[in-house]
């Protein structure tokens, strides 16, 4: 697995962008895939910010990687073989 990630803040922006590719498991033809995300976050106050991101899934025939990664428990994974995208919007608030 090779991978990486970027952000830069301008003024109350900050862009993000990560890609990740993995060749699968040794010995298991067709189970690699890449990851692309990116998004921005505004901030717009000192304790809140907004944000929006999209994320894809490019699958080999045999895996079948999630958009959503492994941090949240309602997690979709797509049959192997198939592609999977998400995106989501929010909002931030520090208390």
């Amino acid at each position: 697995t090779l991978g990486g990630g970027v952000a830069y803040t301008y003024v109350r922006v900050t862009g993000k962008a990560q890609y990740y590719v993995t060749d699968g498991v040794d010995g298991m033809p067709e189970t690699g895939g890449a990851l692309m995300a990116f998004g921005f976050d505004y901030a717009l106050a000192d304790k809140t910010t907004v944000y929006a991101v999209y994320g894809a899934a490019d699958n080999d025939s045999g895996a079948a990687f999630s958009a959503t990664g492994v941090a949240t428990t309602d997690k979709v994974i797509p049959s192997a073989g198939e592609n999977a995208c998400g995106a989501a919007i929010g909002v931030i608030h520090d208390f």
